[in-house]
């Protein structure tokens, strides 16, 4: 391994940089925009505990181009290593699949990355489409979905399966795994090809995120890395393909902040309960009511109250209504299926906590009439700090840890003999992020 020299400690936010328009991001034509539920389509299981719910996107605003994703995600142990509608991208939602360019349809969320002009509010939001479980068992759920343009019109179908168990090669109960993968074909009736664009793709060096994406909550002693190096700059955009077989992400989840007495912006005592990010209180029917945030910021409509999601929501529901574990964990990555081991991997952690596998890097990808297009991840989920060469025997086995990378493999995970925890007092950590401006929207 060359990982190079340890850092200093780097902490992951929920909510990037604040400033005056932390708030919420919302189109001109959106200024107030609300959130509703979720429905819930299937939990996930390990041992009898679920680790996963299934949600399928439909109380996003059309802005966050809803989608299904996985939302919350925990360890064993009960740690959430997965964020949903955070106030910096309202859009991004824990773990899943998003592409900002379907043919000239934003199925990402948020603004559009236009070339020469950069990033956008449009008129371009699609949706994808959870339609039937063509397959339900009780590790295994195959999905069909439609991907809708911002007219609504079909432009793709997608075969997606998740497929879960215990970590075979760690510790019983420490840590569970999960395989991803998705097919994408042309919808019926569309005879030319599909390109899946990205900022990357359209001109922005470095921006090329879409595809598969994690969300992970706010962190405290963020260590990202791959077999071939360490630190946010060194990862963001190295190959699975070229040697970085996985990428992992250990870090201790940052404690959800006690209730306190809730004022509006301007001090008017309102009744609540004060989240990590924002103030709030819980209205009719369980939407969460927020009247400015943390960093001093108003809501924009004065002492009136406007619907709000992400940490400023999720955290007021969560002191109000549960309190998740706190603790070290590990989420990893490593390619499953198709074409993965030639994506770069995406990474933040400075400005907002962050991992992908990026399909569209520099160039888009093509959906050709005739032949599908797979791609597939296998994901680690652990309590505690992972060495290394327990993350690649869990995601790659103890042969292709050796060798270096593999796009096939185990449905979900290879089994090996089972590995000791080691001490782990060290904690590397990133690198400096990209500029401000650099962020992805």
């Amino acid at each position: 391994m060359t990982h190079g020299a340890v850092h200093e400690p780097v902490d992951s936010p929920a909510h990037g940089p604040a400033g005056p328009d932390a708030p919420v991001k919302a189109p001109p034509w959106d200024p107030t925009p609300s959130w509703g539920e979720h429905r819930v389509l299937a939990r996930l299981e390990v041992a009898d505990r679920v680790v996963a719910e299934y949600a399928d996107g439909t109380g996003a605003p059309a802005f966050d181009s809803p989608r299904p994703h996985l939302h919350p995600v925990r360890t064993p142990g009960g740690v959430v290593v997965t964020d949903a509608a955070p106030r910096d991208h309202t859009w991004h939602v824990g773990l899943g699949v998003g592409v900002q360019d379907v043919a000239g349809s934003n199925l990402w969320g948020g603004r559009t990355y236009v070339r020469d002009d950069g990033y956008t509010w449009r008129h371009d939001h699609g949706a994808v489409r959870h339609d039937a479980w063509p397959l339900e068992e009780p590790s295994l759920r195959v999905e069909a979905l439609t991907w809708l343009d911002a007219q609504g019109a079909p432009v793709l179908t997608e075969t997606r399966t998740l497929r879960w168990g215990p970590a075979g090669a760690l510790a019983a109960g420490t840590g569970w795994q999960l395989e991803l993968t998705t097919v994408l074909t042309l919808a019926p009736g569309r005879t030319e090809p599909v390109a899946l664009g990205s900022p990357g793709s359209n001109g922005r060096v470095g921006g090329g995120y879409g595809g598969f994406f994690w969300r992970l909550p706010a962190c405290l002693d963020v260590d990202v890395r791959t077999p071939l190096g360490r630190g946010e700059e060194a990862v963001h955009g190295s190959r699975p393909s070229q040697g970085a077989a996985w990428v992992a992400w250990s870090a201790r989840s940052r404690p959800a902040a006690e209730p306190e007495p809730l004022t509006s912006a301007s001090g008017i005592p309102l009744g609540g309960v004060f989240g990590r990010d924002g103030f709030g209180r819980v209205g009719a029917g369980g939407a969460i009511e927020v009247a400015g945030f943390a960093d001093g910021t108003a809501s924009g409509v004065g002492d009136g109250l406007v619907s709000v999601p992400g940490p400023a929501g999720e955290a007021a529901r969560a002191a109000a209504t549960e309190h998740p574990a706190d603790g070290d964990f590990t989420v990893a990555l490593a390619p499953a299926r198709g074409q993965a081991a030639d994506d770069p991997w995406f990474v933040r952690v400075a400005d907002y906590p962050g991992l992908g596998s990026a399909w569209a890097w520099e160039h888009p990808a093509v959906v050709e009439p005739g032949q599908p297009f797979t791609r597939g991840l296998r994901c680690l989920v652990a309590d505690g700090r992972l060495t290394d060469g327990e993350v690649a025997a869990a995601l790659l086995g103890t042969a292709a840890a050796a060798q270096g990378t593999r796009a096939g493999g185990p449905s979900v995970g290879p089994r090996s003999a089972r590995s000791a925890r080691s001490a782990r007092s060290a904690r590397p950590t990133a690198d400096a992020p990209p500029t401000p401006q650099e962020q992805p929207r």
